[in-house]
């Protein structure tokens, strides 16, 4: 293990922005927390950062602290029950590779999650979701290193406090709990889920049998079709959440726009896909200076070419006060804003 200075994050982060971190470590054994917490003492650190792939990350500035990039690998079956299995993974494991795993055991719950850029670790801190699915559908529990309290602790679902694109590592514990190992409780029977339009249709137009490995092609066709390669056009995923508003401003806004997209929650709140509100404020393709909106996907930000974190925020309010000048509506980021 090397605790490297003034370290640039250009490679790890997928906006491609050159921010520099002023200490920076690469994870691969539990058993180094032991020296980095010695190197946080002589060294009188405060700020310390978890990183994934850093995927879901924006850097507004150099980073005055520790980086600790989570590479510890490793997936195995720790309970393997009648019609269940308990799998865990290091929090360093590539989240793709992760779901390929599963199915590639005849575990299932996990297969609409195909092709999202995170790693294991990273997962329950967003509580990642796509195509009719999150990760707490499956989630049993996470272990980790309390950096605030010095000890490792591990956190049950109940204690996750997971909600659309939230949990306890991304509120209370934010900056604090290294996510080490995750343990998914998956499903031995396949129970097939594809209630999401946008999958639905795909299995309908290519008369597509339902299986677990159909449903992990199809998703990973769709997000090539709508969402840029990080390594070719530079985004860090779903820029804003997809709001969610009350029954009276949602029939106000389906009263003016006869075309409003939306998902019912229950009887009193709607879900109103951002992207959907992006482009109708005509942000769809657009761009200022280096920074602009995906010409297929108006919920991905992008950086056309050396942008800094400076114009791709600047880019980011505008879309956000274009958006509530017309939906009253005021987005919110999912990206991480460090």
């Amino acid at each position: 293990m090397e605790i490297l200075s003034n370290y640039s994050l250009r490679k790890y982060n997928t906006l491609d922005l050159n921010i520099y971190s002023k200490y920076f470590v690469i994870l691969k054994n539990i058993n180094d927390i032991e020296n980095i917490l010695f190197f946080i003492k002589e060294n009188s650190i405060n700020n310390i950062l978890f990183l994934g792939e850093g995927s879901n990350i924006l850097f507004s500035r150099d980073y005055d602290g520790l980086v600790i990039k989570n590479e510890i690998k490793g997936i195995q079956i720790i309970e393997d029950a009648i019609d269940y299995a308990i799998v865990e993974a290091g929090g360093g494991e590539n989240w793709d590779e992760f779901v390929r795993f599963a199915i590639n055991h005849n575990l299932y719950g996990l297969e609409n999650l195909a092709l999202i850029p995170s790693t294991v670790g990273a997962a329950p801190i967003q509580n990642i979701g796509a195509y009719g699915a999150e990760q707490c559908d499956c989630f049993f529990e996470a272990y980790g290193y309390n950096f605030t309290k010095n000890k490792f602790e591990t956190y049950s679902l109940s204690e996750c406090n997971f909600d659309y694109r939230s949990s306890i590592f991304k509120n209370e514990l934010k900056n604090q709990f290294l996510i080490t190992n995750v343990r998914y409780k998956l499903h031995k029977s396949f129970s097939p889920n594809i209630e999401y339009k946008d999958l639905r249709n795909y299995f309908e137009k290519n008369n597509l049998e339902l299986s677990a490995q159909n449903i992990y092609n199809s998703v990973v066709e769709i997000r090539k079709i709508k969402l840029p390669d990080p390594q070719l056009t530079p985004n860090a995923g779903s820029f804003f959440k997809n709001p969610i508003i009350d029954k009276e401003h949602f029939e106000n806004l389906r009263d003016k726009y006869q075309d409003l997209k939306y998902y019912a929650i229950n009887r009193n709140y709607y879900k109103i896909p951002a992207a959907y509100l992006i482009e109708k404020a005509g942000w769809k393709g657009k761009s200022i200076g280096r920074a602009g909106v995906y010409s297929n996907h108006s919920l991905i930000l992008v950086n056309l070419g050396d942008a800094d974190s400076k114009e791709i925020l600047n880019l980011a309010n505008n879309i956000i006060k274009s958006v509530e000048s017309l939906f009253n509506i005021q987005l919110e980021f999912e990206v991480n804003i460090i």
